[in-house]
């Protein structure tokens, strides 16, 4: 019968064993060379090569910068975000829902508000605006919905002026929409609404 090595023998083992893998691990990349330089390059090609050889060595051996994501902000600051009509973006709803051709958003009162232009996905017919309130700390409320009063197709929002936004639709007259109240009402005229 055969004996069973004692602990001595196996803590030695793997003590050699980790020693030998962290000696493999720790060779400089540097001295480890995938690919012997190619000879049968053009001289511009293979002048192009070197450097790129050079600038992965200097890359290899310049400290790393670990700080990641965006400089701290100083308390009270708050992130920048465009302000206005914005073409493309994503809701905070599903375009199952209502499917969104525009937005604006702004600070009206303190607080962000999101105001976004389409047209509800089950009756393209059917235009919307929905309202969503930001709270100081970033939490999106509720999403208001208002239909537009003509079905008309899709609105999209062309024009802000303040809190009313100018909408129009491919079947209809311009309009506005007002922001605070959540309202409709007619646009003006020869005022550049579209």
């Amino acid at each position: 019968m055969r004996a069973l090595p004692t602990r001595r023998t196996v803590w030695a083992l793997l003590t050699v064993l980790t020693v030998a893998v962290l000696a493999v691990f720790s060779l400089p990349l540097t001295q480890v060379t995938a690919f012997p330089p190619d000879t049968s390059l053009p001289p511009e090609k293979q002048a192009l090569e070197e450097r790129y050889a050079r600038d992965r060595a200097t890359a290899r051996q310049t400290p790393k910068d670990h700080q990641q994501g965006p400089p701290p902000q100083t308390p009270g600051q708050r992130p920048l975000r465009p302000r206005g009509l914005i073409e493309h973006g994503q809701a905070p709803f599903s375009s199952q829902d209502v499917v969104v051709r525009n937005q604006w958003q702004d600070e009206v009162n303190g607080a962000w508000v999101h105001v976004y232009a389409g047209a509800l996905a089950g009756d393209p017919e059917q235009g919307m605006v929905v309202v969503v309130t930001e709270s100081a700390d970033g939490m999106l409320g509720t999403a208001h919905r208002y239909p537009t009063p003509n079905q008309s197709g899709a609105v999209r929002i062309v024009k802000a002026e303040g809190t009313t936004l100018v909408l129009v639709a491919p079947g209809g007259p311009p309009f506005t929409f007002d922001v605070q109240s959540g309202t409709f009402g007619q646009a003006v005229p020869g005022n550049g609404n579209r």
